[in-house]
């Protein structure tokens, strides 16, 4: 049996959350949860929030060794940028490209850009709420 007070599981120093404007006021969003993985939202969407159980670090990304992970989490920049781009009448030469944007924001998590989001707030809280419900998914599966 494995017993765990919930305060050991939570990180001291909070989650960071890094923000990458494409258009306007849009802008594609990511927190990450060291040892257990990302966030990715839009604007200030966090009830449409995509989580990845991943143990890589923002740096991680940059090796070969984790090329399908990359892609993984580039496809799933691409799908908030679409998002983002529907409906919009801008040139395709003025779009983002999905990889760029991917590089960009963990680039961000490498400077002082990054805003910590303590757990009092409540996005700390939807997201801790919502890994929850993601490892409960996974231990189902299994």
């Amino acid at each position: 049996m494995i017993v765990r007070k919930l305060n050991f599981l939570m990180p001291p120093d909070g989650y960071k959350k890094v923000e990458a404007n494409i258009i306007e006021e849009d802008k594609v969003c990511a927190i990450y949860i060291k040892n257990k993985g990302y966030c990715f939202y839009i604007n200030d969407e966090e009830d449409d929030m995509f989580l990845i159980n991943t143990n890589l670090a923002p740096d991680e990304f940059k090796l070969d060794q984790n090329a399908q992970e990359k892609e993984d989490f580039i496809n799933l920049v691409k799908i908030l940028l679409d998002q983002i781009y529907e409906g919009v009448d801008i040139p395709e030469y003025e779009k983002q490209h999905h990889k760029f944007v991917f590089l960009k924001i963990m680039d961000l998590f490498n400077t002082d850009a990054i805003e910590i989001i303590d757990n009092d707030s409540d996005l700390y809280k939807k997201v801790e709420l919502g890994f929850i419900k993601l490892d409960i998914d996974l231990l189902n599966i299994k």
